[in-house]
């Protein structure tokens, strides 16, 4: 039971919550010189995560 929790999670947090997106998003920021924990960093962290999001869950629905 604990292995499906664990795969449900793992595909819940990583799959459709696009963590892995999110830490690559981060990794680029910080690559260009840029703290992803500062303000600005993750301003533009979360502002690029949330236009790709939302264009990619726009273009499954129509």
């Amino acid at each position: 039971m604990d292995m499906l929790k664990t795969g449900w999670n793992f595909f819940q947090n990583e799959v459709l919550g696009m963590a892995w997106l999110n830490r690559l998003i981060g990794n680029l920021i910080n690559a260009c010189g840029l703290d992803a924990t500062s303000k600005i960093g993750g301003s533009i962290q979360f502002f690029v995560y949330d236009f790709l999001f939302t264009t990619q869950s726009k273009s499954w629905c129509c």
